[in-house]
């Protein structure tokens, strides 16, 4: 179950199909979701492992 805090950041924004980035404590983090589940976790421009 996601906190107050979390639950708004996660909609801050929809970058394509599968991407999601959001702000948390500060931190701009993307979320890779295929099938939908998250494969991927990362800082805010790192490339997900498989994209290059």
């Amino acid at each position: 179950m996601l906190d107050d805090g979390s639950r708004l950041a996660l909609a801050a924004e929809l970058l394509g199909p599968s991407v999601f980035r959001f702000l948390r404590s500060g931190q701009r983090l993307e979320l890779l979701v295929e099938g939908g589940s998250v494969t991927w976790i990362g800082l805010a421009g790192m490339t997900p492992p498989g994209t290059l």
